[in-house]
């Protein structure tokens, strides 16, 4: 339970980093009509991230094993 309080609390620390650095990034680079399309579009790729990658992750576990999905998909996303 600890392990798992203690991923979740760096998880927590790694999005509440990123996730003002990303939003400022894409307001910098958006045409200056279109800021809050961008800003959208940018939450709504994290979010289907976030619902997709379990499904892809248990698929790619069923292949690959439960161990070696992670190295997998990480290598996956590496070398593409």
């Amino acid at each position: 339970a600890d392990t798992l309080a203690a991923a979740f609390f760096l998880w927590g620390f790694g999005v509440s980093v990123a996730g003002p650095a990303l939003n400022a990034l894409t307001n910098d680079v958006a045409p200056a009509g279109r800021r809050g399309e961008s800003l959208a579009q940018c939450r709504t790729a994290a979010d289907m991230s976030l619902c997709v990658s379990p499904v892809a992750l248990g698929a790619l576990a069923d292949v690959a094993g439960a161990t070696a999905a992670p190295f997998a998909l990480t290598s996956l996303g590496t070398f593409g």
